[in-house]
């Protein structure tokens, strides 16, 4: 925030929050969660790319063992 122009107490003012709040998460370790989510899309950028960048699932299908994710695992993950 503050490096991109905006003061960090006005931009917490404007999202309700407080300024040690903020500190505090900017600190705290990712979750579980969000490392999850962080995967799953470096995973779905890499098959992507390998796919030259064809929507779909026929130009889009894993095909590495370690790509056997269930489909609810991947479905439950927001975006």
């Amino acid at each position: 925030m503050a490096g991109e122009g905006f003061p960090v107490q006005v931009c917490c003012r404007v999202m309700g929050v407080s300024e040690s709040g903020f500190y505090a998460w900017r600190t705290r370790p990712l979750s579980a969660r969000a490392l999850r989510h962080a995967w799953l899309t470096d995973m779905i950028r890499e098959v992507h790319t390998a796919s030259r960048c064809v929507y779909g699932a026929a130009g889009s299908t894993p095909n590495s063992p370690s790509a056997a994710e269930s489909r609810s695992d991947t479905a439950r993950s927001p975006c």
